[in-house]
């Protein structure tokens, strides 16, 4: 009996080994002889000395799988060698088409049914769920308007989590040519209105050329009567000449509208897309102004850039000082007219951005340009306000307003003036006129007071006898009298 349960024990600790379970009730029991028998079969399989074992579609089992592998597990109750449990099952899956219905009409109840919605009569909800209008008395007591059952209808079950949440589900591709049709019927119209946008344009290109065309005629008859005119004039001027003189002048006649034809050749139309807007050629330049490459026609001379249109250094170098006054440079212009004005706004422009004003030079010029109108106009009313609580606080406003007898009036200082125009340079200087009465010799003083300063005490003083007090005597003279009297 010891021996019996001892290899029951093993055998069981095989099959556990084998497959991961005790074995079954209904299991037959396996000696040691047909352990090894069976040991020797697999050895022989593996060996290829029989062949292999066959599943039940008739395949071939390969024997070096691991018996772990090539046991199907006990809950699958599988009493014949296969592999099927380890092969991929290919679940039906649903197609792409597979989708819940939408707007499916259903057929609206006669009457109203036991356990429906109290507001609107349908079986599908209840009446908190209800979405329609909350009635004065519902459907359960006035038996009208009875509302239909929702069709609730759910995504396949086979869906996985990105089908559940497909943008695209349920629809239909071929709806999409209602777009392709509203966009072609769009085309075909915008196509309509362009056409007719250009014939209108056309027409009215031709009318303003019929104008054009009418003026220009009116402009020609209008000169060819006011030439007869002259030709009249002249003809009773000139009625006493002589058949000479007559075909010297209608040489001299022809020779001038042949110049005049010349000189029109040279009045080319620029970029006259307007017959208010014309501009010719000879008054792309003053004339009388010489080219600053033409100053020195020196190949050694300055260089002139022709695409800057700049000269840097200056042409007339070889000339003397004086003469080298005709060249300017190309900074006289930096500094005339409105350059000195943009430079400041450009200025402007910088600081403004630098304290967190949105203006830009080149980007925003109308914007900037009325920033900096509304800044001038503040700085000069806080400069004007300034000035108002000065004279209100300390006084002069009458001496602000100058008389023109003051502004326009003589002066006494001598001036000589060249031939020029401009006044002559003189080593003498005039005085500036003093408030003070000037020259006058105070308590026998020979010097005006102010004409001696105490450099030690700091004071003025007559000169003479370096007296300080302005109402004192001259001491000089005092002592001079003493000495005479004496």
């Amino acid at each position: 009996n010891t021996t019996h349960y001892r290899e029951k024990i093993v055998y069981r600790c095989v099959m556990a080994s084998a497959d991961g379970r005790p074995p079954a009730e209904g299991v037959a029991f396996q000696s040691r002889e047909e352990l090894r028998k069976q040991r020797d079969l697999e050895e022989a399989r593996k060996s290829g000395l029989l062949p292999a074992e066959k599943d039940e579609e008739g395949r071939d089992i390969n024997p070096h799988i691991p018996q772990y592998i090539a046991k199907a597990p006990w809950y699958l109750n599988q009493d014949h060698p296969s592999l099927k449990h380890q092969r991929f099952k290919d679940e039906a899956r649903s197609s792409i088409d597979g989708w819940y219905k939408r707007g499916v009409a259903v057929a609206a109840p006669t009457k109203f049914r036991p356990g429906a919605c109290v507001n609107c009569g349908a079986m599908t909800h209840s009446a908190k769920d209800c979405t329609e209008r909350p009635r004065k008395l519902g459907a359960k007591w006035t038996k009208e308007d009875l509302k239909p059952d929702e069709v609730l209808s759910e995504l396949p079950p086979d869906l996985e989590w990105d089908g559940k949440r497909d943008a695209w589900g349920g629809y239909n591709p071929d709806h999409y040519s209602l777009v392709v049709r509203d966009y072609e019927l769009a085309e075909v119209e915008r196509k309509r209105r362009k056409q007719t946008e250009l014939q209108e344009q056309l027409r009215e290109a031709k009318s303003r050329r019929k104008k054009r065309i009418l003026r220009h005629k009116i402009r020609k008859l209008k000169e060819f009567e006011a030439e007869e005119e002259d030709d009249v004039d002249s003809d009773s001027d000139s009625g006493d000449s002589d058949s000479d003189s007559d075909s010297e002048c209608e040489g001299g006649s022809g020779d001038e509208d042949s110049r005049i034809r010349d000189f029109d050749k040279t009045n080319a139309v620029v970029g006259s897309k307007d017959d208010r807007t014309r501009t010719t050629t000879r008054n792309l330049r003053i004339r009388e102004d010489t080219a600053k490459y033409l100053y020195n026609l020196d190949s050694n001379s300055a260089f002139y850039d022709p695409k800057t249109r700049s000269m840097r250094e200056n042409p007339l170098r070889h000339l003397k000082e004086d003469e080298q006054k005709m060249f300017r440079g190309d900074n006289k212009s930096r500094h005339t007219d409105d350059a000195v004005e943009v430079a400041k706004v450009e200025l402007f422009a910088w600081e403004a951005y630098k304290h967190g004003t949105n203006v830009h030079f080149q980007a925003m010029p109308t914007q900037l340009e009325k920033v900096y109108n509304e800044h001038l106009d503040k700085k000069e009313a806080v400069v004007e306000g300034r000035k108002n609580v000065l004279l209100d606080k300390y006084g002069g406003k009458d001496h602000l307003d100058v008389p023109k007898e003051l502004l326009f009036s003589q002066t006494e200082a001598y001036v000589e003036y060249g031939r020029d125009g401009k006044p002559k340079k003189s080593r003498d200087r005039p005085l500036a006129i003093s408030k003070y009465e000037e020259d006058v010799l105070l308590k026998n003083h020979s010097s005006v007071w102010g004409s001696w300063y105490d450099l030690e005490r700091g004071v003025w003083g007559f000169g003479c006898c370096r007296v300080t007090l302005k109402t004192g005597e001259c001491t000089q003279s005092t002592a001079k009298s003493s000495a005479g009297d004496v």
